[in-house]
């Protein structure tokens, strides 16, 4: 009987050690795991901010032509309506 109850306390022992090892594992996996995705989640937002850069700059772009388009197209106007006034038409 003794040797029974020894073997059940060796046995109790080895799996208390292996389940501190285990949630070791687990946490230093918790752990990694976590670090991963800040890592993942500040090149996610680096990104973001460069393409929220570039979309801005393009639509900079974009407003500046429309602007200088529609210069163009007043002077066109005004240069024609003088070639109108000056044939009295």
């Amino acid at each position: 009987m003794d040797k029974a109850l020894n073997e059940i306390g060796r046995l109790r022992n080895e799996m208390k050690v292996g389940f501190i090892e285990l949630e070791n594992q687990l946490q230093l996996n918790n752990d990694s795991l976590q670090k991963k995705i800040q890592e993942t989640s500040q090149l996610t937002i680096e990104a973001m901010e460069r393409f929220s850069k570039k979309v801005e700059v393009g639509f900079i772009a974009v407003e500046d032509a429309l602007e200088n388009d529609l210069s163009v197209i007043k002077k066109e106007i005004v240069d024609i309506k003088k070639r109108l006034d000056q044939g009295n038409l």
